[in-house]
């Protein structure tokens, strides 16, 4: 992987890490045709007292496209090499349906926003929520008070990785399915 290929980008003093434009034309057209052609199951229970919702589809390590692309990515990322994935999957949330705030219990959470479209009044985004203020730039009084809650745009062929203990949420789009690819990543015992 050369990182020139795409934008880096830092939110939340490192907390947040996006990069934008990662695969190739055809590497993303592959993964959304294999994408679309998923078989899906209801919902996924991200907290013992929130109901499930949306639809999920597990991903194998060399049975999908999808896994194995994304994987070679990601292992290039010297940050990640301590860790290892403990689970890679397809999300999909239909049209305005409503999630949960949650945390992974993970080191770290990578998604990927497949599109293939977006605009700012679709929505979707990925919301995380602070307590404290992580943000040298923003400066706020009081901030157990006050939380800060970020968004993260679901671009297409963005991947956007975080520390798996920070808040958040999913948003639905308004008008169309909302598909996100995750990956779990668990610290290996050194």
């Amino acid at each position: 992987m050369t990182t020139s290929r795409f934008k880096i980008t830092d939110y939340a003093n490192g907390f947040i890490k996006t990069y934008d434009d990662l695969l190739t034309h055809s590497e993303h057209d592959k993964l959304l045709r294999e994408m679309f052609n998923l078989q899906f199951s209801y919902g996924e229970t991200d907290e013992a007292n929130t109901p499930p919702s949306g639809m999920i589809c597990d991903l194998n390590p060399g049975q999908h496209y999808t896994h194995n692309i994304l994987e070679t990515y990601l292992n290039d990322l010297n940050f990640l090499q301590d860790c290892y994935i403990d689970r890679s999957y397809v999300n999909i949330f239909g049209p305005n349906e409503r999630t949960y705030f949650h945390h992974d219990f993970t080191e770290y959470t990578a998604l990927y926003y497949p599109g293939p479209s977006w605009n700012i009044n679709d929505e979707g985004e990925t919301k995380f929520f602070f307590t404290n203020n992580p943000f040298d730039c923003i400066l706020q009084e009081q901030s157990e008070d006050m939380p800060v809650m970020i968004s993260i745009a679901p671009i297409p062929n963005r991947l956007v990785i975080f520390k798996g203990d920070v808040l958040h949420s999913a948003t639905s789009f308004r008008e169309s399915h909302r598909f996100s690819i995750a990956f779990k990543f668990l610290r290996k015992d050194v």
